[in-house]
């Protein structure tokens, strides 16, 4: 129950697991490990799990790869799980985090709440406001489901714009070192508010080089389940995450996760690949990263594109100012196995080019 020492432990293991420890007890630790509440303990032990390459099934499988699509999610920016008693108030909070440097998810009533934290790629707080009509026993049911979920058991609770004392709330945190309690409600008050208390939950922290780091082996390593033949793990559980990443900001990220749709057998992958090549903001380089992924994918594949989507490629093919843009949109659409004439009128134009 101490994170930095499950870390240490689980990175441990991580160092000899293999194939054959999959199979049999030995593989227990790692799987109780992939819903340890630190984020950090479970994306170690999710890569340990996949670096290892099953070939035949085992006892928490299933877990492995959403894992390493929550650690392609990561981007280091710290999240709140709000529960506010209108939507009203949990706009103006959602605001005041802001400010404080969070952003956040939630709602109005606890299952609301709990329900949208899964589209945050995780959660580092749990924020109630105590000014806005939610009361105990409210507040007690969202701790219960916190209490529930193995992503947010583990989260400090913070109550604000309460009272140190003399308040409904205090019996909440007496004993239990994940409540903190605070009269803050102001996004410059809360943000050291928030750090205090999660230092105190004892939560690792993940900051913006850490989360790149792990986004960049869950890609490193879903692409190699990815031409692994005869893996057990879904790759399916990993699309909408490989499908976020192409769009990502950051760029090493974004050309890893393109690699990885490449050998994904998906109706998703070519269009969405396409999608970003045609963004006039993307990068040269980029385009030409995701039209050879598009351009491998076609040829393992076969076409995913509609006659629309094919017309957009062949404009990039025709209007492209950098060679290797034009070149390599020329390659995906050679990919496709388009009919006989529209072809011979694609490698005419290419030869004269160049």
């Amino acid at each position: 129950h101490n994170g930095a020492v499950a870390l240490k432990a689980i990175q441990s293991l991580a160092l000899v697991a293999g194939q054959a420890n999959l199979y049999n007890n030995d593989v227990k630790p790692l799987v109780a490990a992939m819903t340890y509440p630190d984020r950090q303990v479970r994306f170690e032990a999710a890569l340990a799990a996949a670096t290892a390459l099953p070939q035949k099934p085992f006892n928490g499988q299933e877990q492995v790869v959403p894992v390493l699509a929550e650690a392609l999610a990561q981007n280091g920016s710290p999240q709140a799980l709000v529960l506010a008693g209108s939507q009203d108030a949990y706009n103006k909070l959602v605001a005041q985090l802001k400010v404080a440097g969070y952003g956040a998810v939630g709602g109005a009533s606890p299952e609301e709440a709990i329900n949208n934290s899964q589209q945050a790629p995780a959660i580092d707080v749990i924020v109630i406001d105590t000014t806005s009509g939610v009361d105990v026993a409210t507040a007690q049911h969202m701790l219960a489901l916190a209490s529930a979920n193995p992503k947010l058991s583990q989260l400090a609770r913070v109550f604000i714009g309460a009272s140190q004392n003399a308040n409904p709330f205090s019996p909440l945190a007496i004993g239990n070192p994940l409540v903190s309690i605070t009269t803050a409600t102001e996004g410059a008050q809360l943000a050291p508010v928030l750090q205090k208390a999660r230092n105190r939950s004892g939560a690792l922290p993940l900051d913006n080089d850490t989360a790149l780091g792990y986004a960049m082996r869950s890609a490193q390593a879903l692409g190699k389940l990815a031409i692994s033949r005869g893996q057990v793990l879904n790759l399916a559980d990993a699309q909408p995450a490989l499908l976020a990443a192409i769009a990502d900001p950051r760029a090493p990220l974004a050309q890893a996760a393109a690699e990885v749709l490449a050998s994904v057998d998906s109706p998703a992958a070519q269009p969405a690949l396409l999608n970003r090549a045609a963004e006039e903001k993307t990068s040269d380089d980029l385009k030409v990263v995701f039209l050879r992924a598009g351009r491998t994918n076609a040829n393992f594949f076969g076409s995913h594109l509609n006659g629309e989507q094919v017309d957009t490629l062949r404009k990039i093919a025709d209007t492209a100012t950098k060679p290797e843009v034009k070149n390599t949109a020329a390659e995906f659409l050679g990919a496709l196995n388009l009919p006989s004439d529209q072809a011979k009128t694609l490698i005419v134009k290419q030869a004269k080019v160049n």
